[in-house]
């Protein structure tokens, strides 16, 4: 008899395993809401015109909550004082690198969804900046589109560390390639 309840423990075993799959696939893709859309367009818009008006309080506000949080206990402080501390180091940059021109170009962009079937959007990025003497430089990247909750917030993809955060924080976008940023002198 063991030879039968062995072939019935794998085909229980197996019945399960096709029971999982099955209830994988039930996980639905889905496309934006309009609501969705509409606060997407409102949060790019806004990310646009801070990145061209250095309003760094905005640009902090796009970064997702959980990156903040996962920061601010892996260097046992307050949120607040990440938040203070992001805000300087974009000043900085944004000092350092005068931004020419940013855009996000929504009507590129790639859809996507996690594993879940929230949503997520790549969008082509194009930044003009002058990076040292009197040159500029053009940086093409993509830029993440994330739902938290019912917020949408952006990461660039063009930072190693800001990517390596989200995946931590968020790792349902382990799966999300980036393309590589390419830069080029901006001939005049």
């Amino acid at each position: 008899m063991p030879h039968v309840r062995g072939l019935r423990g794998r085909f229980l075993a197996a019945i399960a395993a096709l029971c999982c799959f099955a209830g994988a696939q039930n996980v639905q893709a889905r496309d934006l809401t309009d609501a969705e859309s509409t606060m997407l367009n409102s949060a790019v818009e806004m990310y646009d015109k801070a990145m061209e008006g250095k309003d760094v309080p905005i640009l902090v506000k796009a970064i997702p909550p959980r990156i903040i949080k996962q920061m601010a206990e892996h260097d046992k402080t307050s949120e607040d004082d990440i938040r203070k501390a992001l805000g300087d180091l974009i000043g900085q940059t944004l000092e350092a690198l005068p931004v020419h021109s940013f855009t996000l170009d929504m009507a590129k962009a790639e859809h996507g969804h996690v594993a879940d079937g929230t949503p997520y959007l790549l969008i082509p990025t194009e930044t003009v900046m002058t990076t040292g003497g009197e040159g500029k430089t053009l940086m093409r990247s993509a830029t993440l589109a994330m739902l938290d909750g019912d917020l949408w917030y952006l990461v660039r993809g063009s930072d190693a560390q800001q990517v390596a955060a989200l995946r931590e924080a968020y790792p349902q976008y382990e799966s999300v390639v980036f393309p590589d940023a390419i830069m080029e002198l901006v001939k005049e």
